[in-house]
C-alpha cells in the first residue's frame, strides 16, 4: 500500500513539463490498493500485518511547492539506476506512463494514469508488479487527491509523505 502512494506521488508529475496543472500547497491523498502475493513475499506481507487480497486505504498529506515540482516531480530528474520510463503521455488534463526497473533477478513494473480534474482535484490508477526469487507481488490501486490550501502547516515540502499518526515528512 505504501508503494502505491509513493508511486502515485512520484508519477503525479514525473512526466509533466512546464507549469504545474495543479495548485501548490497542502494536498490530502487517499489511496486504496489491493495486493496479491506469492511465495516468501506473501509470507513477509502476512507477518508484517498487511492484508493480502483485500482493499487497504491510506490517507496522507503531501506538500507541493514550485521548487519541489520543478526539482522532483516535473521529470527533470533521471530515473533511478536500473529503471526506465516508457509509454509516456502528457497533456494538461492527464498523464500516464510506465516505469520499469531491473536489479539482477528482481524486477518491477509500474503503470500509472493520473487525471488532473481541476487545479484542486486529481485522481488516478496504478498497477505495480514486482518479481524476485522470493515470489511475486501485484498491487492495483486508485488514488484521489484534493487541495486543502496554500499553507502546508507542519508538513514539509515533498520530502515524503506525512502520515497523520507519524512525524512530518515520513
Amino acid at each position: 500500500m505504501r508503494v502505491t502512494i509513493a508511486t502515485t506521488v512520484i508519477f503525479t508529475g514525473m512526466f509533466m513539463m512546464g507549469a504545474p496543472p495543479i495548485k501548490m500547497g497542502l494536498w490530502e491523498v487517499t489511496s486504496v490498493s489491493t495486493t496479491q502475493a506469492t511465495g516468501m513475499m506473501a509470507d513477509g506481507l502476512k507477518r508484517s500485518g498487511q492484508n493480502i487480497g483485500t482493499p487497504n486505504t491510506l490517507v496522507s498529506k503531501l506538500c507541493l511547492t514550485p521548487e519541489t515540482w520543478e526539482k522532483s516531480l516535473a521529470g527533470n530528474a533521471p530515473p533511478a539506476i536500473g529503471c526506465n520510463r516508457s509509454n509516456v503521455v502528457s497533456t494538461p488534463e492527464m498523464m500516464s506512463g510506465t516505469l520499469t526497473c531491473s536489479f539482477g533477478d528482481n524486477s518491477m513494473s509500474a503503470d500509472q494514469k493520473t487525471y488532473f480534474d481541476s487545479p484542486e482535484k486529481v485522481h488516478g490508477t496504478q498497477h505495480i508488479t514486482s518479481k524476485s526469487a522470493r515470489g511475486t507481488m501485484d498491487t492495483v490501486g486508485t488514488t484521489t487527491a484534493k487541495f486543502l490550501g496554500s499553507d502546508c502547516g507542519d508538513v514539509k515540502p515533498f520530502s515524503g509523505i506525512h502520515r497523520p499518526n507519524g512525524p512530518p515528512g515520513q
